[in-house]
């Protein structure tokens, strides 16, 4: 929506090209998984928390999800089974 662009502008400010690359930007957001992080190898470390900017992209991210209007059924079977929203 227009709020959670003004909220991300907010946030972020004009200059995104702060951030050398798309992955320091998502690392920054809290959003990129963590060094400890592979396949299904998990081992266990404090996660830093997720930057309000990053906090805007999950909730952006989940009302898409919820949505009756943008659909599940264009999506493979098993991401429909994953419990995506925990």
């Amino acid at each position: 929506t227009d709020y959670s662009l003004m909220r991300l502008t907010a946030e972020l400010g004009n200059n995104i090209k702060q951030w050398p690359s798309i992955k320091n930007f998502v690392s920054w957001l809290g959003l990129a998984p963590g060094k400890h992080q592979s396949g299904k190898m998990n081992k266990r470390s404090k996660k830093k928390p997720a930057t309000r900017a990053g906090q805007i992209f999950k909730q952006a991210a989940q009302s898409i999800l919820l949505s009756k209007h943008q659909g599940w059924e264009h999506l493979p079977d098993d991401l429909k089974q994953k419990k995506v929203l925990a």
